[in-house]
């Protein structure tokens, strides 16, 4: 599920934003960790929010997140550093987004164009905060690259491209 973390753009120092998300989350909120499981940067650098997360990365089960009230388990949440409203994400956080995404629907034999059964609902396999919960996230630039991710994802995962499928 990809969120924002609705925080400042052009962050000089995307460790310590990583860091203050932990606080807000694990001590502030009460929630003894980061919501996210996993955490993008402009530059491209992929952070571990929810400690363990890093075993989901080897074929490993997810621990719970706490990224969307209701909707934690069977759902892996991926957050972008910044405020996506306006602008969308930096190239290279888009891909390590991809390529991430990817890699983890690979492991796990997952269909980037396909949909997931969870709690009582259908929804895509790659989807955003908002398709489960009365949010802007991940902000309405983000938002409207989601079919695209979705398509950037399946090319990684199957090796086709949209001029080459089906034949």
């Amino acid at each position: 599920m990809l969120h924002h973390t609705n925080t400042r753009n052009r962050d000089s120092d995307p460790a310590a934003r990583v860091r203050a998300i932990y606080e807000f989350h694990a001590v502030d909120r009460g929630w003894g960790d980061v919501g996210y499981h996993l955490l993008v940067d402009e530059a491209g650098a992929v952070y571990e929010g929810r400690f363990g997360t890093a075993e989901v990365l080897r074929g490993g089960p997810a621990v719970v997140g706490g990224h969307v009230f209701g909707h934690n388990r069977g759902t892996l949440g991926i957050a972008l550093l910044g405020t996506l409203i306006d602008r969308p994400p930096t190239p290279r956080a888009w891909t390590a987004l991809v390529e991430t995404v990817a890699w983890l629907l690979h492991r796990h034999h997952l269909d980037p164009l396909g949909a997931q059964h969870a709690h009582g609902r259908v929804r895509p396999t790659i989807c955003a905060h908002r398709d489960l919960a009365p949010t802007p996230c991940p902000g309405d630039a983000c938002y409207a690259q989601l079919s695209t991710l979705r398509t950037q994802v399946a090319v990684a995962v199957y090796g086709w491209s949209a001029g080459t499928a089906g034949r």
